[in-house]
């Protein structure tokens, strides 16, 4: 149970960042996200999308029970690989209150993925 409270957690968190990446406008996305500012909109739209996808397979056992779970599995490395991506940016802007949001992120995607693993819904 607290796997699943925890993925949907994960799923709720990434949508939630993903959707305004997906709709904001810059001058917005500037205010939300520091680090926005001065790149190109077209990145953070696919930052977005990537954010979105992850957080839709992390979910997939609920689609799919037997592929699911490595949908799942790939995305909570995904989610794992992004998290530490941003936790670097975030580390080298000196923005220590993200930077340790991206390390419980990054930790939550890799206590699924460990979860998952040992309870053997990856490979079913």
């Amino acid at each position: 149970m607290a796997l699943w409270t925890l993925q949907a957690w994960l799923a709720m968190f990434f949508t939630g960042a993903a959707y305004a990446k997906l709709t904001q406008s810059q001058e917005m996305l500037g205010h939300l996200l520091g680090w926005s500012q001065g790149v190109d909109l077209t990145l953070v739209r696919a930052v977005g999308m990537i954010e979105l996808s992850l957080a839709l397979g992390v979910l997939a056992p609920l689609v799919a029970w037997r592929g699911g779970g490595v949908v799942m599995a790939f995305s909570a490395i995904g989610l794992t690989v992004l998290t530490a991506f941003t936790l670097a940016l975030h580390l080298s802007r000196l923005e220590f209150g993200f930077a340790a949001l991206n390390l419980v992120l990054a930790g939550g995607a890799l206590a699924v993925l460990i979860g998952r693993l040992r309870d053997g819904r990856v490979v079913r």
